[in-house]
């Protein structure tokens, strides 16, 4: 989806929207957003811990002994969701 397509579909959302509280909730949100923001990259906003930590889950990714097949996981999650 291209940045216009997302901003077209946005104004659409906005236009159905009858509740008044949340209409002020997404203007305040959208109007007090830092457009300085906006170019400034993500990882630089890191700390070293996390940029540390980040970088060794990407190796950690790239060793297939740490796959887990999605059943794996599912199973996990069903057991995890039912505590």
């Amino acid at each position: 989806m291209t940045i216009q397509e997302i901003k077209t579909s946005f104004h659409h959302l906005i236009d159905e929207i009858e509740n008044e509280e949340l209409l002020k909730k997404v203007y305040h949100l959208l109007k007090d957003y830092p457009k300085e923001k906006e170019t400034e990259d993500f990882w630089d906003t890191l700390t070293d811990k996390q940029k540390e930590e980040i970088d060794s889950a990407l190796k950690e990714s790239e060793d297939e002994d740490n796959y887990i097949s999605h059943d794996e996981v599912k199973q996990e999650a069903i057991k995890w969701l039912s505590k």
